[in-house]
């Protein structure tokens, strides 16, 4: 077993200890499926990355949601609610088009993640209640924007709600929470004094008196007294009961895990095993009853098409006809109507052919257009045995004046039919007048109404089961999209009119859309995009077009789907190809040069290269057969890698051969890297191992972060002296001499390891944990906000500048989540610095590119290792554009001094930028153009020159063709000493020559970005 898997397992069996249900606030675990039907093709419904409500964050894979979701349901044909793993509530208002997601639901658990929701009933499309974890019971009114707690005082588990109608509904759950009733719509709630058996997951109420609640071992609570107290009924199931759903008052079905599945006829004072059939292996969820009604003929004029189908209207006399009229009906909105004609008419409206039993009636509702009396205008019934023609309707069942038969409100008539019992006849309306009254026809029945039910039930990952004779047979229904990759357990389903019937939840937010087995009107669709399963490790941007992630396949051996790649920031993936069956996991990925070349590593130590941008890969090499957790390249040819049991091996060709390093972790794991340059490098992993070597990996010294026996998943040093580590110990630790001493800083999590940080500069970072939460923090790392992300454990993070003053995060993690932040805004974002000198007055230039609640800036000089503020300059409050600053310290005595700043927010909090200036007041004796320092860099260096006397001073940066880059500085400057900060942000990996040239004077040195 790999030592990933290992972990992942480990901590599964850690969540199954502490809860009843894995999914219980913690991790998702549920098992997937590849959809052996997979047709290769679009749904029509790959949507595009989907907001969360009330979060910065949303999500890119699977979309629109990739929690997974318990309950559904549909309030029309456009209107669908959804709702379920941590705190996840969503809706549609446009039959799947577009969704709205909440990811904050009710409040948070120890770990961090929201409550899951497991049940819901809404009484219209804005106001309704939700339950769940902890004793989550919300109740909304403006179809779940904001939510009001309306609990119980209890922070049990309720599994389910019942309600009888717009008032008087039911939760129960754990046995702590016991049967619970309301009387108002849910606002207050009443303890009903019988207890439960066992955990129960599932109320029914036939009426305030007739309860029923399912429970774990198959137990089924029946109650007549209104909850106050409770027999156990054997149902003959001993798996836990899921769903309990009745149609009438005696007719009910109970369905459960393992197949279970049985029903009642006689209000569940017995019940029958009905599950012969039925995969044992699918845990069914939920049982939905559908009653249709047949009659022989029934026809209530409501369609448009008129005269209806298989109907005839004849006009045999004038120009008056059979109409269809709306506005008069028995039911309805619509009739069958005839006209009176002033010179004479005659008009017949016949039936489809219809067959007649024993005890056949037939049943219609007249009334006359007027109150007076017009006359002759009489009404006939006929019977044809056999055709539609005129002359075939010989018998003559009912005749009379219309003003005799019928009054001017609707009434209904009845004609027995037994004399034609066994055969198929023909019945016809006809009207004939003289400037007579007219009438209204509506609600025409032959036969009385036979009630047939259809029970369904869902879990199944890929059928919906019903039955059409009480269980005893099962017919599998197939209810995915063609084009749907990937599926899993369903949870729940709600059934409502039009072309697509159903809406059925489940794992990793599948939303899918069926047609009844008796329908086919609409056929399958999938409301969500889910391209691959499997934990995610690492995740690369290389730029606001190309994202590459990796991990694990979606099933191991089956699926070469390790990689996935977006070239439009995440918006849409595809999967990446192998240059061979590569079944292992894909750990780190590591891009330099380009945005399209790049290297990984992943299981059994196997190494890809990549020329494209992710899209595919060659296999290169296999330097062992380890894991590797850790590739970096610094060009084409010299790169490193680390892994377990201490592996860790160089390559100065590419990849084609690698060198084994000796390094003191001995069989202990290396699990993450920092690289300064080819030479300076950090490594680090279990047991709280770190080593540091300044020779290019001959060599390394031992440091002490003081982590203990925890595990350090990511060190990530900024400079040489500034650096970051996390791990499994849930801290995070600083140092800010080289690694040779570290303070903890506790982001605030109560519980769960580490996995990654990233730093988008010395102020602002984020980390990720394994319970879905991201910290960040905008004042290098001394406080931290949590942002809830709606998640599982989430293994990487990625920062990416989308602009001088912006940035976008990326995070990825299990079951295949990613989730992208685009709303970062560096509070107060230093993008230069400079000092210079003219006699005794020292100039200070600093900008910003963004501000947020910014007072102002104290300028503060060192002298004689002092510091002492010498002015102020006022900020400009919130802004997202660049802001420039100057202040003028005048009259300062010669010497070496340092300038720096300190900036304060309105309410007070302070920090100070690590920019610091060092000046001599006083010429310098020549021009000197000095090293840019740090070397190599990523995304800024500062660069230090001298200029002796005033004039014209242009320093510029050329790529290794000598062809000129950009400018850093070109303009007359006075005598004095400068420093300047070189942003490389929008400049490719790669060495690069800065030359300056003043007067006769001219410079070149070297300087080397490393992306």
């Amino acid at each position: 077993m790999s030592k990933k898997l290992l972990l992942l397992t480990l901590s599964f069996l850690l969540l199954c200890f502490s809860s009843i249900l894995a999914q219980e606030d913690e991790e998702q675990f549920e098992e997937v499926f590849y959809n052996p039907y997979f047709q290769s093709g679009s749904s029509g419904f790959e949507l595009d990355g989907q907001v969360i409500e009330g979060s910065d964050w949303e999500w890119l894979h699977p979309t629109p949601n990739g929690s997974t979701l318990n309950w559904v349901q549909v309030i029309d044909a456009n209107t669908w609610l959804m709702a379920g793993f941590g705190g996840t509530f969503m809706k549609t208002t446009d039959a799947g088009a577009t969704f709205t997601v909440y990811k904050t639901v009710g409040n948070l658990s120890a770990s961090g993640i929201y409550r899951t929701i497991y049940d819901g009933h809404f009484f219209d499309a804005n106001t309704g209640l939700i339950c769940g974890s902890s004793g989550t019971l919300l109740r909304t009114t403006d179809g779940g924007a904001t939510w009001d707690s309306v609990g119980v005082g209890s922070s049990s588990t309720i599994y389910s709600m019942c309600f009888l109608d717009a008032n008087v509904g039911f939760i129960i759950g754990t046995t702590t929470i016991d049967v619970w009733k309301t009387t108002d719509a849910g606002l207050t709630w009443t303890k009903l004094s019988g207890g439960i058996l066992g955990t129960a997951y599932e109320i029914f109420a036939t009426d305030e008196d007739t309860l029923f609640y399912g429970s774990t071992s198959g137990d089924l609570g029946r109650s007549n007294d209104g909850g106050a107290t409770w027999i156990e009924v054997d149902i003959g199931i001993s798996e836990t009961i899921r769903e309990i759903e009745f149609s009438t008052p005696t007719d009910g079905w109970a369905v459960g895990d393992d197949g279970a599945a049985s029903y009642t006829t006689d209000a569940g004072l017995t019940w029958t095993l009905a599950n012969t059939g039925l995969p044992i292996t699918s845990d069914f969820n939920d049982v939905e009853i559908m009653s249709t009604m047949s009659q022989t003929l029934n026809e209530g004029f409501e369609d448009v098409t008129f005269p209806p189908t298989g109907w005839h209207a004849k006009n045999i006399l004038g120009p008056i006809e059979w109409f269809r009229a709306t506005g008069t009906a028995h039911t309805g909105d619509a009739s069958a109507r005839v006209s009176w004609d002033g010179s004479g008419g005659e008009d017949w409206l016949v039936t489809p052919q219809v067959p007649i039993v024993t005890g056949d009636s037939l049943k219609f509702w007249a009334r006359k257009i007027f109150s007076t009396v017009y006359e002759p205008d009489t009404i006939e019934i006929r019977i044809s045995m056999t055709d539609t023609s005129v002359a075939s309707f010989t018998d003559v069942i009912y005749k009379n004046s219309v003003n005799v038969a019928f009054n001017t409100v609707f009434e209904q008539f009845a004609f027995d039919l037994s004399a034609y019992n066994g055969m198929n006849v023909y019945i016809a309306f006809r009207h004939y007048d003289v400037d007579g009254n007219g009438m209204y026809l509506d609600d025409v029945t032959v036969g009385e109404p036979m009630v047939s039910e259809v029970a369904l039930i869902t879990g199944d990952p890929f059928d919906i089961y019903f039955t059409t004779d009480m269980g005893t047979t099962w017919t599998p229904y197939f209810i995915l999209d063609p084009t749907q990759l990937w599926t899993g357990e369903f949870f729940t389903t709600s059934f409502y009119g039009g072309g697509i019937e159903a809406i059925t939840v489940g794992t990793r937010g599948m939303i899918n859309g069926w047609s009844t087995p008796f329908s086919n009107a609409g056929g399958n669709i999938a409301y969500n995009t889910w391209l691959k399963s499997g934990t995610l490790y690492d995740i690369s941007v290389q730029s606001t077009e190309r994202v590459v992630v990796g991990g694990q396949p979606g099933i191991s051996g089956s699926t070469f789907d390790q990689v996935v790649y977006s070239t439009d920031f995440g918006e849409t993936w595809g999967i990446a190809t192998f240059s061979d069956s590569m079944t292992q996991d894909v750990n780190d990925m590591n891009f330099f040069g380009s945005i399209f070349t790049g290297y990984l590593c992943g299981d059994e130590g196997r190494i890809y290269k990549t020329t494209d941008g992710g899209e595919t890969w060659t296999f290169v090499s296999e330097p062992t057969t380890l894991e590797l957790e850790v590739i970096y390249f610094f060009d084409e040819n010299n790169g490193f890698t680390f892994g377990d049991d201490g592996a860790a091996f160089k390559t100065t060709d590419g990849g084609a051969t690698w060198a084994t390093l000796t390094t003191g972790f001995g069989t202990a794991d290396i699990w993450t890297a920092s690289f300064l340059d080819i030479s300076n490098f950090y490594i680090a992993g279990s047991s709280g191992t770190l080593e540091y070597t300044t020779d290019g990996g001959t060599t390394f010294t031992p440091l002490n972060p003081d982590f203990g026996t925890s595990t350090i998943y990511k060190i990530e040093m900024l400079d040489a002296n500034d650096g970051y580590l996390c791990g499994s110990s849930g801290k995070v630790r600083k140092t800010t001499d080289g690694g040779t001493t570290w303070t903890t800083i506790d982001p605030g999590l109560s519980t769960g390891s580490i996995y990654d940080l990233d730093f988008y500069d010395s102020i602002y970072g984020v980390l990720t944990q394994s319970s879905g939460r991201t910290y960040y923090t905008n004042d290098g790392g001394t406080t931290w906000f949590f942002e809830n992300t709606g998640a599982s454990s989430l293994y990487a993070v990625d920062i990416y500048d989308t602009s001088p003053d912006t940035a976008a995060v990326f995070v990825c993690g299990s079951l295949a989540f990613i989730q992208r932040n685009m709303d970062v805004i560096v509070p107060v974002e230093l993008s230069s610095f400079t000092a210079s000198v003219a006699e005794n007055n020292v100039t200070l230039e600093w900008m910003t590119a963004t501000e947020l609640n910014n007072l102002g800036f104290y300028v503060e000089r060192q002298e004689s290792e002092q510091w002492s503020e010498v002015g102020f300059i006022e900020g400009s409050g919130t802004t997202t554009e660049t802001q420039e600053y100057r202040f003028v310290d005048r009259n300062v005595p010669a010497g070496t001094y340092y300038y720096r700043i300190k900036q304060v927010d309105f309410d007070g909090t302070a920090k100070y930028y690590e920019h610091q200036q060092e000046v001599e007041v006083g010429a310098p004796a020549s021009y000197e153009l000095s090293q840019n320092y740090p070397n190599p860099f990523n995304p800024t260096t500062k660069i230090k020159y001298s200029v002796p006397a005033d004039g014209f001073v242009n320093i510029a940066v050329y790529n290794i063709l000598g062809e000129k880059v950009v400018d850093i500085v070109n303009s007359i400057q006075k005598a004095g000493r400068y420093e300047v900060n070189f942003d490389a942000t929008n400049i490719a990996s790669g060495m690069y020559l800065y030359r300056m040239e003043s007067g006769d004077f001219v410079s070149i040195k070297k300087m080397m970005i490393l992306k």
